[in-house]
């Protein structure tokens, strides 16, 4: 580089441009910063030739993936999308009282559970979170009225059942003495 500034001094002096010698070592150090040889100049074509065709490459792709997209109504997408939300809140609503009505007919001693809810009004049935309203007012009222759709509640008569004082079961001592033996509790 040295050299290809010393011949560029004296080309330079040839043309009748003289450089002072004080201004001889400012000027090496510019053209030293800012030369590129053409070897250079060449390779960095090459690189923005390349970036050049790999963005038109990508922008034809992606004008080719829009063409997926044409005749789509964005809006009636949108729409689409928002009653399948709404469609999908009103059917997880509708499972949770179910699933509330169940647990409800499940706990009330119902016979026939299908039987029961069939009677019910499930449009007056509201679930909020925890609670539950509108159901047990209707549970009472289908008591009162079919009250053979429901196990009657059965009172404790004071004795435990397969205690030695309940003699009317036999059978049952006989089963837990086994059962307990099986588990080697005895």
């Amino acid at each position: 580089m040295e050299g290809l500034t010393m011949d560029i001094l004296e080309k330079l002096k040839e043309l009748g441009f003289d450089i002072p010698a004080e201004k001889k070592e400012d000027f090496n150090k510019y053209f030293r910063e800012n030369y590129k040889s053409k070897a250079e100049i060449d390779g960095l074509k090459e690189n923005h030739v390349k970036e050049l065709q790999t963005a038109k490459d990508a922008a034809k792709a992606l004008q080719e993936q829009l063409k997926g997209f044409e005749g789509i109504d964005v809006k009636a997408l949108q729409a689409a999308v928002k009653a399948s939300e709404e469609k999908y809140n009103q059917d997880i609503a509708e499972l949770r009282k179910n699933a509330a009505i169940d647990v409800a007919l499940a706990g009330s001693g119902a016979k026939d559970a299908k039987l029961v809810k069939a009677l019910l009004d499930s449009n007056a049935v509201k679930v909020d979170g925890e609670n539950i309203s509108g159901l047990s007012e209707q549970l009472e009222k289908i008591k009162t009225s079919h009250d053979y759709l429901f196990s009657a509640a059965q009172k404790p008569d004071g004795m435990k059942p397969h205690s030695p004082g309940n003699q009317d079961d036999k059978n049952g001592d006989a089963e837990l003495a086994a059962i307990r033996m099986g588990a080697g509790l005895e």
